[in-house]
């Protein structure tokens, strides 16, 4: 549908930017320990696409039409595995609708707005669908990931290079250099 837009704009010569992009891309993760069935999983597209469709004010037949062009992909995780996330899905919406003759961008979706429906459609949905209230999750193991907030990173090289200027030859035998004069 992307292209037979472009297409469309081309041969009509109508004016504006190309489309870039055909679709917006969601990942929806569960913690690890969850493992909800597929049926399930399909229910919260379900919903999403339900309240998409009111949320963009689609007629039926550019509902129709936009449901057999979302793509939903179940990654089922290993939950013995330390590292990594839980199971989760790669949602793809897309972001043209057509009624069979007339093409539409739905614009709504790129708004941050609409990232915060999906979360919110997503958190109700889990506690229908799976029965997991997100309220009752804590994580089992805090500050365990390897990006560091933006200050402490921040804070952690002004400490290292207050440390360099304060000792410098300590540092330059650390590093295997032979420093003289210093």
């Amino acid at each position: 549908m992307g292209e037979q837009f472009n297409l469309r704009r081309t041969i009509n010569r109508t004016k504006g930017r190309r489309l870039e992009s055909y679709a917006m891309e969601f990942c929806l993760t569960l913690p690890k320990g969850y493992r909800p069935d597929v049926e399930s999983w399909r229910n919260v597209i379900d919903d999403i696409c339900s309240n998409t469709q009111k949320y963009c004010k689609l007629t039926p037949e550019e509902f129709k039409r936009f449901k057999l062009c979302i793509r939903a992909v179940l990654h089922q995780q290993d939950q013995n595995i330390n590292s990594g996330t839980g199971d989760h899905i790669h949602l793809i919406i897309p972001k043209i609708v057509c009624d069979g003759h007339n093409f539409r961008i739905l614009k709504n979706l790129q708004r941050k707005q609409y990232t915060k429906i999906v979360k919110s459609i997503y958190t109700s949905s889990v506690l229908k669908n799976f029965g997991y209230n997100i309220s009752e999750y804590s994580p089992k193991h805090k500050n365990t990931g390897l990006k560091l907030e933006i200050w402490k990173a921040n804070k952690n090289e002004l400490d290292s290079n207050i440390e360099k200027k304060q000792n410098p030859i300590a540092y330059a035998q650390a590093d295997g250099k032979v420093v003289f004069g210093i």
